[in-house]
């Protein structure tokens, strides 16, 4: 099995060269990258990342502080360019802690800005000391006082436990879960004793199940809640991925699996829960870390059976030596992308389609590895879809006092990279919906506003390029050889009529043959061909409309000249 699985990650690569590829979008934040001050955390994860309607991302998440053993809640904001959102808590970052420690397992957004974190709570390092919590922060990235206890409830009455999903109800209640337990909260923040048992319901573990906690859970467009772990069961403790379902009025779905329940057999998994997706039409699909070396992926229908349709028999798998799972986010049309770290190489993503098939077509700038510079942690811990041809990544993953980081990706490059052929500079901006503008010594030049731009002189040139958005990147060269080339043959070459139809006629007064080439305004080369003494004919007729670049050489020169074709 691991045989044929190598050759097909060795199939993988030989996709590359043709691969739609995604490229660093240089036009959000610098670069490609927004990054937070540095957290002083040796590490911690990102567990949302949110696009708000003003169009700002917020990523949200926990670390860890050697230096005072203490964790803390984290979120970045940013605006849509990338640009850090300096009215958000300081610079952009919020790093607190109303006990010794709090970890933001899971975070949500109110359509008013003001943000839930639910985790763990503690005012030491103790493990019978670690309880839930459940905090609100105004949308400025301030604790709400107006919530809760100064803003924050610490339920110290449930023992050790956390939160590790929170959902926001119509009723404004808070419905907060971690497995078999669940918890509602009023919109005050403090427990609805209509809700179970003092607000609280915790179920008993099924039989066959000996531990069912530290879950993921995602919510369905029936209001049902699926929660996965990797539940214990079986005298050796054998961990397998194990599925619950309840509504968010906390009643468990017996219709679901077996009176509720699923447990997946087929695969002994690791201690952590598996990561899960939600499709549009509810099912839910799993990556789990199996025999320390591999990764599983798999599809469940709503009923909480194993989709069959789903890769091989409802299963994909991913191995190699040393994989670790890291990530797990899906686009718009279902499809979804791993990333799985191996030591010694960095971060690899790779895309799937909806049903489990590997899709070759995908890389990130050319190749299918990842890593965020350092001193942040190499790994992506979350992303989010914009549509299926832009994402975002996050990691607060911090490693030696790093940062909060995001990064953007798109299909289309708008990042511009000035290249020169003589006196052709080429901005290299595949977005159609960007706009360009060429500047010389600092000043613009009027009509200069397509990718290719002719220089006439010596000087400092600069493209600016802006997005859709209204986010805009600039690329720089000094430009220092133009006309050095043309002396001698302007006036001796000549191309008519211009604008042409059908056949261009060329005139070659130099006294010697000369060769041309013509290039599209994307620098693509249409056609080439030898230049004889005197006159000559170019069938221009099965070329597009447009504006054309006629580029003429001898042994001692180069000129070049703008043809329109109708």
């Amino acid at each position: 099995m691991k045989k044929l699985i190598t050759l097909s990650i060795i199939a993988f690569s030989s996709f590359i060269c043709n691969a739609q590829n995604f490229f660093t979008d240089g036009l959000f934040g610098n670069n490609g990258y927004s990054y937070s001050t540095q957290l002083g955390a040796i590490e911690g994860r990102s567990e949302n990342l949110f696009k708000q309607p003003d169009g700002k991302f917020l990523l949200c998440g926990y670390i860890y502080d050697i230096g005072c053993n203490c964790y803390y809640n984290v979120m970045f904001r940013t605006d849509e360019c990338g640009q850090v959102d300096s009215s958000f808590g300081t610079n952009g970052l919020v790093r607190h802690t109303f006990d010794q420690r709090n970890a933001g397992y899971a975070y949500t957004l109110k359509d008013d800005g003001k943000i839930i974190a639910v985790g763990l709570q503690s005012d030491g390092n103790a493990g019978s000391q670690q309880f839930p919590f459940i905090a609100r922060y105004t949308s400025n990235g301030i604790p709400d006082s107006s919530f809760a206890t100064f803003g924050t409830n610490k339920i110290s009455s449930l023992g050790p436990i956390a939160f590790t999903s929170v959902y926001p109800l119509d009723s404004g209640k808070f419905l907060c879960t971690n497995g078999l337990f669940l918890m509602r909260f009023d919109s005050l923040g403090f427990a609805d004793a209509a809700f179970g048992s003092g607000g609280n319901i915790s179920y008993p573990t099924p039989p066959g199940i000996n531990f069912f906690y530290n879950s993921r859970s995602v919510l369905r467009s029936d209001g049902k809640i699926i929660s996965t772990a990797a539940a214990y069961s079986g005298i050796n403790n054998d961990k397998n991925a194990t599925f619950l379902c309840y509504d968010t009025l906390g009643l468990i779905d017996s219709t679901y699996g077996s009176n509720g329940f699923y447990k997946d057999n087929s695969f002994v998994i690791g201690s952590d829960a598996p990561l899960l997706i939600l499709q549009s039409d509810d099912k839910v699909v799993t990556a789990q870390a199996i025999s320390g070396n591999d990764i599983i992926l798999a599809r469940y229908l709503t009923n909480g059976s194993l989709d069959s349709t789903f890769g091989v028999n409802g299963y994909t798998m991913v191995t190699g030596a040393d994989v670790r799972l890291e990530y797990l986010s899906s686009f718009p049309d279902n499809s979804f992308v791993i990333g799985y770290g191996q030591n010694g190489i960095p971060t690899q993503f790779y895309k799937f389609t909806s049903d489990g098939i590997s899709d070759p077509l995908f890389s990130l700038d050319g190749s299918n590895s990842f890593q965020f510079p350092a001193p942040s942690s190499e790994k992506a811990d979350i992303g989010f879809a914009l549509s299926n041809e832009e994402f975002i990544v996050g990691t607060s993953s911090a490693f030696n006092g790093g940062s909060m980081v995001l990064k953007k990706y798109g299909i289309l490059s708008s990042t511009p990279n000035i290249t020169q052929n003589i006196d052709s500079l080429f901005a290299n901006v595949s977005d159609p919906s960007a706009t360009l503008q060429w500047y010389l010594n600092g000043a613009s030049i009027s009509g200069a506003i397509d990718n290719l731009y002719i220089t006439t002189q010596n000087g400092t040139y600069v493209v600016e390029v802006t997005n859709s958005l209204g986010c805009s990147a600039t690329d720089t060269i000094v430009v220092t050889n133009t006309g050095i080339a043309e002396h001698g043959i302007e006036g001796l070459v000549s191309f008519y009529p211009n604008p042409v139809k059908d056949f261009m006629t060329y005139e070659n007064r130099l006294g010697r043959p000369a060769s041309f080439s013509l290039f599209d305004i994307g620098g693509k080369l249409m056609l080439t061909n030898e230049m004889v003494i005197g006159t000559g004919k170019v069938d221009m007729s099965v070329l597009p409309a447009g504006v054309y670049m006629v580029e003429v050489k001898t042994d001692i020169a180069v000129s070049k000249t703008r043809i329109l074709k109708h």
